[in-house]
């Protein structure tokens, strides 16, 4: 579910999927394998920062996550992964690829714009 803008004001939780499927994976006691983050890293897990670690990274949720817009995101890590020499070094240095996000525009732009909508400035 990609949330506007308009309807992230309106409602504060929109019931995602994944707990849906998790119920009923669980309510029909079908067997599952846990594949780990590298078969599918969302950018809402703690470790952000290794997600080139992982084959397939995953835009998903509510709501835009720690740096910036989800399309932003996508641009971004796309950046990362059509130069070979930012991929290497994002995939080697979990710190590097901390600091390089934290200290990114759009992360801030959307930091800022989050803390000042929940104040109602």
């Amino acid at each position: 579910l990609w949330a506007t803008e308009t309807v992230r004001k309106k409602y504060e939780y929109q019931g995602d999927d994944q707990t849906y499927f998790n119920y009923r994976l669980n309510d029909l006691r079908l067997p599952m394998v846990d594949h780990g983050y590298r078969f599918n890293h969302t950018r809402a897990i703690e470790r952000t920062q290794s997600r080139f670690r992982s084959f397939f990274i995953h835009y998903a949720g509510t709501s835009g996550h720690r740096y910036g817009s989800r399309i932003e995101q996508i641009e971004k890590d796309a950046r990362v992964l059509q130069n070979p020499f930012l991929l290497a070094l994002s995939r080697r240095s979990l710190t590097y690829r901390w600091i390089a996000d934290l200290f990114d525009f759009g992360f801030l732009r959307y930091l800022f714009g989050e803390r000042l909508r929940r104040f109602n400035l």
